[in-house]
């Protein structure tokens, strides 16, 4: 049915499922296939082992390289004829129409996976938004079209009983020929199989468990392959050429074939760490191996395992002439070192060793070595993952690179501090092209801050910034939950550009929701340059609330600052420092909840977990409204903007006219875009912390059914509304042409601080949203 819809106009289409053409062709074989027109489609051309002799002498005496028959059917096509060697050498290509990778559905098919892990740069500026939910619906959903992408919704009951009717109807298919197949011993064994995805094959096992020989079970094997429900790898440290299926790594072809088969078992792989391991493995394997065939490279694939007690393990190698790729997956959000240690084995006993990378559920790329990288999973779909070789990427505030690749800052040994009694921890936020552009000033400030505090006080300040003290395998976020029981203090280090920065914007607010679930909080900007007046950055811009309507110091700038006044400075802010966490310590020992950084709801006004849930309702669609006029506002300017286009050709004198003429027809709709704005914003301020107020209340409540129905309402909310804040394509395209123009007339700069307010409003409230929706996926089921 695929190739009749999917290939081009003007092939001719057989089948020989139908029974008569079967019987007309298997008896007159050389006759049938001489009367078909060309280019021909024969399906399943496996019923007939005879076939691709017949076509071959039809081929033999055409010209041309236009595909003169497309053969399709089980792998089993062109294996059988002239002494079991393929009839069609030479005269042929063969491809496996694999279930859809992440990749192909997402229609990001300008590159192979396979080329970019072999020639492109893991970008370490990606940022993963696939979490373990996701990941869980993939996974089941798998990558059959029918599944993973249906016309119609469809429940999780139907899609279950497709599966299996699926498995069935593969199982009970007849259209090999000379194949026996008893259905209760395939069904035993295929199960078997399933239900360890990733497993190595053991025959002996499997043979003592369903009382079967094991010759029959290999038969078995290879007819599922055939079928293609199952696939094998090879060890690549053995003899691949000696082995069948002796000690292969055995894959379902699609993990939606074993997330039935465990789920028919009783077992839950969501909260099964080795089971939902097992599966994260098929998973990744079959986003990586479908790919090859429309690759440049065209690797062949195999598992690498060492021998003995203790054996180092490569899940997935790729292997191409003097080349090859390790690939390791890892079903946790961090890395450490030992989960490089099977790569870098196969590095030192291998010369061909190319690149490795660990696939990993968390959400940023890291660097090991040179060509050693842990890489989200999600990098092998995302368009973003990977970038061209050479391309540098930008300097990311929020990057938290290897500790192998980065220098200490400074003479102070902060990292001491980490494991000592502490009075506060401090997680430092800043640009590191800001502390670049002042040969690392922030880093020595902040340093010098600390020795003082130590100084006066004899106790200890606990000081987490990317470039020291979190460890390679950590984030900031486990280094925050690590910090329970203590005072802890975000200091973001405010300047134009770290205002400006997506990546420290991002941060920032992420702390601002994160610092809220455990013990004792507070966000203290140091505020070293103004950002007041920025263009495109307003008061509703919540990191200028952040800077400004909250408890921040002063720094100034430290350029200028002579030896004195720095040192004043330090012992001013080491005063307030003293103050803060005194008063942070009061406030826990009166079991006070610590404060938010972001605006909340008036001190008694404490709805409980029903008037939340309401006030949700009420405000989450008011929200999507004002989205909604906001992106008409976005459409209208786009509109006006393109009837009218800047002049061909002329002087100053005609762009200044186009630009005031412009700016006329505009205003109203820049109005119209402010107001909805300031509506937005205020709406927002509320629902936000509605929202981030039950998340807090669903923490609190016991595990169960009851608490989950909560996550999954309140999730199904935070989606909606992270659909209703995406922006149309056509919106996104404009906002780099309406910066320039800003920048090119001043007339349109009120059209272009409009924009870029609005447009910095809109991806707050989505990162924001989005940090909600992270929090809430950390809540135990």
């Amino acid at each position: 049915m695929l190739v009749q819809t999917e290939l081009p106009d003007g092939y001719h289409y057989e089948t020989l499922a139908d029974k008569r053409t079967f019987d007309y062709a298997s008896s007159r074989l050389d006759e049938w296939v001489d009367s078909l027109p060309m280019p021909c489609i024969i399906d399943e051309a496996q019923r007939i082992p005879d076939l691709p002799l017949s076509v071959k002498r039809v081929i033999d005496k055409q010209t041309g390289s236009t595909p003169f028959f497309i053969l399709t059917g089980s792998a089993s096509i062109t294996r059988d004829g002239l002494d079991g060697q393929d009839p069609l050498t030479r005269r042929s290509l063969r491809y496996t129409l694999y279930p859809l990778t992440r990749r192909e559905i997402n229609k990001n098919t300008d590159t192979s996976i396979i080329d970019l892990l072999w020639n492109g740069t893991p970008n370490t500026n990606y940022h993963s938004e696939t979490n373990r939910a996701t990941l869980v619906r993939y996974m089941t959903t798998g990558g059959f079209p029918s599944y993973a992408m249906p016309s119609m919704p469809i429940a999780e009951n139907d899609l279950r009983l497709s599966i299996r009717t699926d498995i069935d109807n593969v199982l009970g298919d007849t259209i090999l020929p000379g194949e026996r197949l008893d259905r209760a011993i395939a069904d035993a064994i295929l199960k078997e199989l399933l239900a360890v995805p990733g497993g190595i094959l053991n025959v002996k096992r499997i043979s003592d468990t369903v009382h079967s020989n094991p010759a029959t079970i290999e038969r078995y094997i290879s007819i599922f392959m055939r079928r293609f429900l199952i696939s094998a790898l090879p060890n690549l440290r053995s003899a691949p050429g000696k082995q069948l299926f002796t000690r292969a790594k055995i894959h379902p072809v699609d993990t939606s074939f074993s997330v039935e088969t465990i789920r028919q078992s009783g077992r839950d792989f969501h909260n099964d760490r080795v089971l939902f391991g097992e599966l994260f493995e098929s998973f990744a394997v079959n986003q990586i191996i479908p790919e090859i065939q429309w690759s440049n490279i065209h690797p062949d694939a195999f598992y690498w395992r060492e021998t003995g007690n203790k054996p180092k393990e490569v899940d997935l190698v790729l292997l191409h002439d003097d080349q090859l790729i390790a690939l390791e997956m890892k079903s946790n959000n961090t890395v450490d070192r030992k989960d490089f240690a099977g790569i870098a084995a196969l590095r030192d006993s291998d010369k061909r060793f190319h690149r490795g990378y660990v696939l990993y559920t968390g959400d940023k790329v890291q660097q090991f070595t040179d060509n050693i990288w842990a890489v989200p999973i999600s990098a092998l779909w995302d368009s973003d993952g990977f970038q061209a070789a050479g391309l540098d990427a930008e300097h990311s505030s929020v990057s938290i690179p290897s500790p192998l690749l980065i220098q200490q800052p400074s003479d102070t040994d902060v990292s001491a501090h980490v494991n000592a009694p502490t009075d506060a921890n401090l997680f430092l936020s800043y640009c590191h092209a800001d502390n670049d552009h002042l040969s690392g000033a922030i880093l020595q400030f902040v340093n010098d801050i600390i020795g003082e505090y130590n100084y006066e006080t004899g106790n200890t300040l606990g000081l987490f910034v990317d470039k020291t003290s979190i460890n390679w395998d950590e984030d900031w976020r486990q280094a925050l939950d690590r910090g329970i029981g203590n005072a802890n203090i975000i200091l973001p280090i405010i300047t134009p550009r770290y205002v400006r920065s997506e990546a420290c914007r991002k941060e920032l607010l992420d702390f601002n929701t994160r610092v809220t679930e455990h013990g004792p909080n507070r966000i203290l900007p140091l505020i070293l340059q103004s950002i007041e007046g920025m263009t495109g950055i307003s008061n509703r811009d919540p990191v200028w609330d952040i800077a400004h309507n909250r408890q921040y110091l002063l720094v100034g700038d430290l350029r200028l600052m002579s030896t004195e006044d720095r040192q004043k400075r330090i012992l001013e802010i080491v005063k307030e420092l003293r103050n803060v966490i005194e008063d942070i310590n009061t406030q826990s020992q009166s079991d006070d909840i610590s404060e938010s950084v972001v605006s909340k709801p008036e001190e008694n006004d404490t709805p409980d977990l029903l008037g939340a849930w309401n006030e949700i309702k009420q405000l989450v669609p008011q929200v999507d409204v004002c989205a909604q006029k906001f992106a008409v506002s976005f459409q209208n300017i786009s509109k006006t903007l393109s009837n009218h286009p800047a002049p061909a050709n002329g002087n100053a004198s005609v762009y200044s006219a186009w630009a005031i003429q412009l700016s006329e027809r505009l205003q109203p709709d820049i109005d119209l875009l402010n107001k909805a704005s300031e509506n937005l914003s205020k709406l927002w301020n509320n629902a936000y912390a509605t929202m981030s107020q039950y998340v807090g209340f669903i923490q609190g409540l016991p595990q169960g059914a009851p608490r989950n129905n909560q996550i999954d309402s309140i999730g199904a909310t935070f989606d909606g509304l992270r659909t209703s804040l995406s922006m149309p394509p056509e919106v996104t395209q404009m906002l780099p042409i309406i910066r320039m123009i800003g920048n090119f007339a001043r007339p349109l700069r009120p059209l272009a601080d409009a924009i870029n307010q609005s447009f910095n409003l809109i991806e707050n409230m989505g990162t924001m949203t989005a940090a909600l929706q992270d929090q809430l996926d950390r809540i135990p089921r």
